[in-house]
């Protein structure tokens, strides 16, 4: 399983990050303007994994950073260039109307990161994902067949064809928000409807995930999103619940 992708999926699956609608409940917190995004939960995040996880399980996690974290410092320049490599065009983004960024939901589901404890470290997405009343704190506003430059600035999660240079932005080209692949469809871009995964064969077609037992080389096939040594789809293991 790719620990890197659960450890951030609080922060780069904002459409998920909403629980009951109503915006209370979460853990009070200062608002988070979208510049200080990056720092603000970096922040958290590292003060979680080195309060809450395992040398082990911090090595698994680090394994796809380059250069390794070795301290919380380390580890906060690390996922602070990788939440604004995700967030660095956001105020481009909402500058042309494309999306709309709440600082308050991101206040509250920060609060939620930084609940004492380390309940709220358990690693799996729909954990993170359960921010404690919080809503979404980035709202996509852009239709299909609309111009594009993120897949968050779509409703449908999915911009086809856009060019970014992250090092010149004047070079950035629009692409177009279309739907997300349905079952069969091909996946080009290697993103699917719920429920679905890229087969990563010569076809690349989006295909059912599967339940637990299932034989799997990945684990984007399982709905549990756990591919095990063994090869089979199985529930996510608990992580990081303290040393």
């Amino acid at each position: 399983m790719n620990r890197l992708f659960v450890l951030v999926s609080v922060l780069v699956l904002v459409a998920a990050v909403s629980c009951d609608g109503g915006g209370g409940g979460g853990s009070s917190t200062s608002p988070v303007p979208l510049d200080k995004l990056d720092a603000e939960f970096s922040a958290a995040i590292c003060e979680k994994v080195f309060e809450c996880c395992s040398d082990a399980e911090r090595m698994a996690m680090f394994m796809q950073l380059t250069p390794t974290p070795t301290d919380q410092a380390s580890c906060e320049t690390s996922y602070s260039a990788l939440v604004g490599l995700v967030f660095g065009g956001g105020a481009d983004s909402i500058m042309k109307g494309r999306i709309l960024y709440s600082a308050d939901n991101a206040g509250c589901v920060l609060g939620a990161v930084r609940a004492p404890g380390c309940a709220t470290s358990r690693m799996g997405e729909a954990r993170l994902s359960g921010a404690d009343g919080c809503n979404d704190f980035i709202t996509s506003n852009v239709e299909n067949d609309a111009a594009c430059q993120q897949d968050y600035e779509c409703k449908s999660g999915n911009c086809e064809g856009a060019q970014l240079d992250f090092n010149n932005a004047a070079n950035n080209k629009d692409g177009v928000c279309k739907p997300m692949p349905s079952e069969g469809q091909a996946c080009p871009g290697f993103k699917c409807a719920d429920e679905l995964y890229c087969d990563f064969g010569a076809e690349s077609k989006c295909l059912a995930t599967k339940a637990n037992g299932m034989d799997c080389d990945n684990s984007s096939e399982c709905k549990s999103d756990n591919c095990g040594d063994d090869g089979k789809c199985a529930e996510q293991p608990a992580m990081c619940q303290g040393k």
